[in-house]
């Protein structure tokens, strides 16, 4: 199971963020990214180049969530 570490939010718009997570598992970390648009879907990107593919070439990703409790199971298990 991972630690979930919120190190930084921007707002796009008042209803539109990016969040920039850590995920720590024993002695391994990951920075991660999820867009999150009216809080009704969430897009998880496991790199800052694959975030900056979907807002330029809108390449999608290959994790998408209704919800936060889905999104948050996944980073909890997410393998890093």
């Amino acid at each position: 199971m991972n630690l979930i570490n919120q190190i930084n939010i921007e707002y796009l718009t008042p209803s539109r963020t990016i969040e920039t997570i850590e995920l720590t598992n024993k002695n391994k970390k990951l920075v991660t990214y999820i867009y999150n648009y009216e809080g009704n879907c969430f897009r998880f990107f496991s790199s800052i180049e694959l975030l900056n593919s979907f807002f330029q070439s809108n390449i999608e990703s290959q994790n998408l969530f209704q919800n936060d409790l889905e999104m948050d199971n996944f980073l909890f298990n997410y393998t890093i």
